[in-house]
């Protein structure tokens, strides 16, 4: 049954039949298979801590799997029991450890008991490589400070002066100050000597000594 509306300008039909179904569209087709392998190397951050390592893990559906040479790299102790055939670990398989994979930055962050940690051995007087001998040249400087007046007819200055000599029997160094006399007198001056001090350092024992006097 239809119903037809006419008015001046223009008609309205209304129909009662019933409206077709939409068609419905199928779900996308997964992006893996179900149990597909996929390798994942993430930024470790432990504790929140970061180790400045990256992990290499492998994921299957929601479960990170990771090799025991991979886990021992990264500071953990290997879990007991025998490896999977596979050669992979289950990483939650650690007693106490929980995780957190962040895929848009490429980090994971584990939240673990210190227990299955490694302990981190610091051993005193351990080098990092061959040990460099120190040596020390012949040589002396001079820093100086000199600052000069003019006034009433009177040109005068006064200077800071300080004279250091090194060798390998230590270094030498006094320091001693330039001044007019007083009263002042024209072209009349009179040196003032500082601190003097001898000085050997023996960076095998770590150790200084210093011999010197001062005048102040």
């Amino acid at each position: 049954m239809a119903t037809v509306l006419c008015l001046p300008i223009f008609c309205l039909r209304a129909s009662a039949a019933a409206a077709a179904p939409a068609a419905t569209q199928s779900s996308p087709p997964p992006l893996s298979d179900p149990g597909a392998s996929v390798t994942l190397l993430l930024q470790v951050f432990i504790n929140g801590h970061d180790t400045g390592k990256i992990g290499e893990f492998v994921q299957r559906d929601d479960t990170l799997f990771i090799k025991p040479d991979e886990l021992d790299d990264l500071g953990f102790r290997l879990p007991a029991g025998p490896v999977p055939a596979d050669g992979l670990v289950p990483f939650r398989s650690l007693p106490g450890l929980q995780y957190r994979l962040d895929q848009t930055t490429q980090t994971i962050q584990v939240t673990t008991p210190d227990g299955i940690l490694k302990p981190e051995l610091l051993l005193a007087g351990a080098t990092a490589g061959p040990k460099i001998p120190v040596q020390s040249g012949l040589g002396a400087t001079l820093n100086y400070d000199i600052v000069g007046t003019s006034g009433a007819g009177q040109n005068r200055f006064s200077g800071l002066f300080d004279l250091r000599g090194f060798s390998p029997w230590g270094v030498a160094s006094t320091s001693f100050l330039v001044s007019p006399v007083q009263p002042a007198a024209q072209g009349d001056y009179q040196p003032i000597r500082l601190d003097s001090t001898w000085t050997l350092s023996d960076p095998d024992t770590l150790t200084r000594t210093r011999v010197g006097d001062f005048i102040n």
